[in-house]
């Protein structure tokens, strides 16, 4: 099998749903090379049953993991797909047409390639507040967005050009051994957005000698419900953040830090007032993320 498509979900079934429609476009029961693989991972909705609808229409499985957590989602993915390659899927994503051609080609133009990114583009629900147009140009990994250009061309280890696990392809061959830390990766509780298990994978290869390409023409519409569309959400993310700093890249707490909490509060309170996202979305992210480490180094020095 050239393929498997893999969408690990958590109680989505309208998501995946939209998703598994969007495949429609582009895969037929006859794509014999290409399965559907849909984790339903500690689902308590329709989510297994939405997936089997779509049975008869495409090649495809659903593997029911009573547990929940996108790690251990993602190595039960492993565990069940002997395809030559894997595309990873979020649920709350819908392709463009051409996207899986489009990788195929890429996997036969690059054989020394590893992995391959393709864009993810937002797809917002209603009309977003201002300062979100701020946080997507210029925090576009808040919302899991990627746009390198339009040119096909090497991605950049040094500079940290991975893939996000919205829209990326891996070659089977490079996950052999390897299995997703399940400390990372988000879970079932909404208010974990912890993720870094698709970063320390990319890390690990390129460590190793492994390159990735960036495939433009690979297109994903990520799908931003107004939820996420939040002050309450960015901030819970940029916490995420620090708390990974500290798993994944062995971060410290900044010395002293609490010495500049009047200045950040008084930006954000400030940048607030005026609608200045320049102002107080840079000094809430600061804010948050050490608050993650100090957090997550408190609780590994009690453990």
């Amino acid at each position: 099998m050239q393929l498997s498509i893999v969408v690990c979900t958590n109680n989505r079934s309208s998501s995946l749903r939209r998703l598994l429609c969007s495949l429609e476009t582009e895969l037929t029961p006859q794509s014999k090379d290409i399965e559907v693989l849909v984790i339903a991972s500690g689902c308590e909705d329709d989510t297994a049953t939405i997936a089997d609808s779509f049975s008869e229409r495409l090649s495809l499985r659903v593997i029911v993991e009573s547990l929940p957590g996108l790690s251990r989602a993602r190595n039960v993915a492993l565990d069940n797909s002997n395809a030559e390659a894997i595309l990873w899927l979020d649920d709350d994503t819908e392709i463009t047409m051409g996207l899986i051609s489009t990788y195929c080609q890429a996997l036969t133009k690059y054989p020394e390639a590893t992995f391959f990114a393709g864009k993810i583009s937002p797809s917002f629900e209603g009309n977003p507040p201002l300062w979100i147009q701020y946080v997507v140009k210029n925090q576009p990994s808040t919302y899991s967005l990627m746009d390198m250009g339009e040119d096909e061309r090497t991605l950049d280890a040094s500079l940290n050009e991975f893939p996000f696990g919205a829209n990326m392809v891996v070659r089977r061959r490079a996950l052999d051994g390897f299995r997703f830390r399940e400390n990372l990766g988000r879970n079932q509780n909404p208010n974990n957005l912890i993720g870094g298990e698709e970063t320390e994978l990319f890390k690990k290869l390129s460590a190793d000698g492994h390159f990735g390409i960036w495939v433009p023409a690979a297109n994903v519409l990520h799908w931003m419900p107004s939820s996420r569309l939040t002050f309450r959400y960015f901030a819970s993310y940029q916490h995420a953040v620090g708390v990974l700093g500290v798993r994944l890249l062995d971060q410290k707490p900044t010395p002293f830090f609490w010495l500049l909490l009047p200045r950040y509060l008084m930006s954000i309170l400030i940048g607030r007032v005026l609608l200045w996202p320049s102002l107080w979305v840079p000094a809430l992210t600061e804010l948050q993320r050490e608050r993650g480490r100090v957090a997550e180094t408190k609780k590994t020095s009690d453990c």
